[in-house]
């Protein structure tokens, strides 16, 4: 799976309304067995309004990365992963 842009991506979770960054990633490094691990993870989650999304970084004024609203990938639990 490779990113369309040069930095990381972020995995996003979101539990009760609103999204937390849980892991920052570099897509073309991560093996696709990682996804299926993953949604695992996710099922096992207690919380039936769980979603998950991989989105773009960009730099931000400080140097740091800051997720964009660009979502490369989501996750629900009737869907699994779907490329966006």
């Amino acid at each position: 799976m490779a990113a369309p842009a040069a930095y990381p991506a972020v995995l996003q979770i979101n539990q009760s309304g609103s999204w937390r960054t849980a892991l920052t990633v570099d897509l073309g490094d991560v093996p696709e067995e990682f996804m299926g691990y993953l949604d695992r993870v996710l099922r096992l989650a207690s919380r039936d309004k769980l979603s998950a999304r991989i989105v773009a970084t960009r730099p931000g004024d400080n140097g740091s990365l800051v997720a964009t609203t660009t979502v490369l990938k989501r996750w629900s639990r009737p869907e699994g992963w779907v490329n966006t």
